[in-house]
């Protein structure tokens, strides 16, 4: 299969992340590829202002509610990726936030004055939230000038290009914000679209020239939803005008694309093909070599699916990842053709008695030793269980899973996994 893979991997990968955008499951994906010290520790703009430009690192990865300020944040050009919302949605999002997050600006309003989901986006103060959110979002900075002192990321230079960046905001008609926004969205590497994640991963995965995700769990989500009137759904429409033009450009653009990677494969966008594609294409597209062994701390990146996102245990003072939500999970490892001893620290978990570990379709042998903080597996690879073309699928089947509390959702978990070494 020919790669139509555009990423470039010296080049800092930038998300665009719009509030309300379902982009907290997108971010738990990138995080997992990432090592955690090349990611950008900031989350919100105002967090930025507290970093010193002299102390800049070069961080490969920024995933925050950063607007369009990409070229600012990485000192240098980045490869952008966003992810859309049909409008209706997010403000229903948007008002299930307010309410649910004591942190925001209105809850105390909202829930103190029993607001209706027509109350809040009709209130002149709360308007804005639920109006044309992603175009407002993603022109900010698309002209930002890359000055000295906007570079200059102290807390006082920052202050003053926000107050800039807010004055340009303002002064600019919804049209010209619309023109903006769209030569934004053409200049990204990937735009996906929530309500079609399926193949919107699909798609990010095949251009990353990285292996199939199965769908994930939507993460930081209500379970409640508003009644919505035909009256208020029309409304939103007409004053989202400008966001509905990016979201049914986005929809398009994923339409012409799954058909033009499904023309150079007859298989199509399947699991099967974008597997093979990554393959083939994995150790050139992300300049790696085969190792000639491997020590994985969950500190570093991580190529593999159904991980949840890093979590730090006190107990063990380390770094940790459930596997889930599905009850098989793998990683990838490229290696040299020869034998291996494989070692896997897990934390104590429920279902670590009823664990296989199978190596590219054989089944392993293990024998385990444990304590009150973990537990060690070790058993023997050979070289015929790795691929010719060098890769080792490690697979965690724990055949069932059991649900876990973190944070604000409910996820389902198998195993904790520390380390793995490969020698």
């Amino acid at each position: 299969m020919k790669s139509l893979s555009k990423y470039q991997n010296g080049t800092p990968l930038y998300f665009a992340h719009i509030p309300k955008s379902g982009g907290t499951t997108l971010t738990m994906l990138l995080e997992r590829v990432f090592p955690l010290s090349e990611i950008f520790p900031p989350k919100l703009l105002w967090e930025v202002g507290k970093i010193d430009a002299t102390s800049q690192k070069p961080y490969r990865l920024f995933r925050g509610h950063f607007n369009a300020l990409s070229h600012i944040l990485a000192f240098q050009k980045t490869q952008s990726i966003t992810l859309l919302r049909d409008p209706i949605e997010m403000a229903i999002s948007s008002f299930n936030h307010v309410k649910r997050d004591p942190n925001t600006r209105w809850h105390d309003v909202v829930m103190k004055e029993n607001w209706t989901f027509d109350d809040f986006i009709n209130h002149p103060n709360t308007q804005n939230i639920t109006t044309n959110r992603m175009t407002n979002f993603l022109h900010v900075g698309v002209t930002a000038p890359c000055t000295e002192e906007a570079l200059n990321l102290t807390s006082s230079s920052f202050r003053r290009l926000k107050r800039s960046v807010k004055r340009y905001q303002r002064d600019q008609l919804i049209s010209d914000k619309t023109t903006l926004a769209q030569g934004y969205l053409k200049h990204c590497f990937w735009v996906g679209v929530l309500e079609q994640l399926d193949l919107s991963l699909k798609l990010f995965c095949y251009l990353m020239a990285l292996p199939p995700m199965k769908t994930q769990p939507r993460l930081n989500q209500s379970k409640q939803k508003p009644i919505i009137s035909a009256n208020t759904r029309q409304l939103l429409i007409e004053r989202n005008q400008s966001d509905y033009s990016l979201y049914e450009w986005a929809c398009k653009q994923l339409e012409v694309l799954g058909h033009e990677l499904e023309s150079k494969d007859e298989h199509g966008l399947t699991p099967e093909a974008i597997d093979q594609n990554y393959q083939e294409n994995y150790l050139k597209v992300h300049h790696k070599e085969r190792s000639k062994e491997v020590s994985l701390l969950m500190t570093d990146g991580m190529i593999g699916d159904q991980w949840h996102q890093r979590e730090w245990n006190d107990e063990a003072q380390s770094w940790f990842r459930w596997s889930g939500p599905s009850s098989v999970s793998f990683i990838d490892f490229w290696l040299i053709s020869k034998d291996f001893q494989l070692t896997v620290i897990l934390l104590k978990s429920p279902k670590s008695e009823q664990l296989r570990l199978v190596a590219n379709g054989t089944e392993l042998k293990f024998v385990t030793t444990h304590n009150e903080k973990q537990w060690t597996l070790k058993a023997s690879i050979n070289r015929g269980m790795i691929r010719a073309n060098g890769l080792l699928r490690l697979e965690f089947d724990v055949q069932t899973t059991v649900s876990y509390q973190s944070g604000n959702d409910e996820i389902n978990v198998g195993v904790a996994l520390k380390q793995i070494s490969i020698k």
